[in-house]
């Protein structure tokens, strides 16, 4: 087999085990890209049970608060899914 499909084909026996994985674990995938031997599969929220811990990637402003992209390694697969974070309102003066 052609050296770039054994890999694409690895990273699709990757990106199944990891779907079968992350349902275990409660999670709902919404989109799987293999483009390279790391697939990348994006969640619809943070993974229910604690069997998944994601770390920031990146983060940026919104009008209510921030967007946090987190990304954790599952077998051999990223996964990434997002956080909002709301501001408090301002406290009113004098109350």
């Amino acid at each position: 087999m052609n050296p770039h499909n054994e890999m694409i084909r690895k990273a699709l026996t990757d990106a199944t085990a990891a779907l079968f994985f992350l349902s275990d674990a409660g999670a709902t995938v919404v989109s799987v890209k293999v483009r390279s031997a790391r697939p990348v599969i994006e969640l619809d929220r943070p993974p229910a049970s604690g069997m998944v811990k994601g770390v920031l990637s990146r983060s940026y402003p919104t009008r209510r608060g921030r967007d946090c992209v987190m990304v954790a390694a599952v077998l051999g697969c990223q996964v990434e899914w997002s956080v909002r974070t709301v501001r408090a309102p301002l406290a009113q003066a004098g109350a």
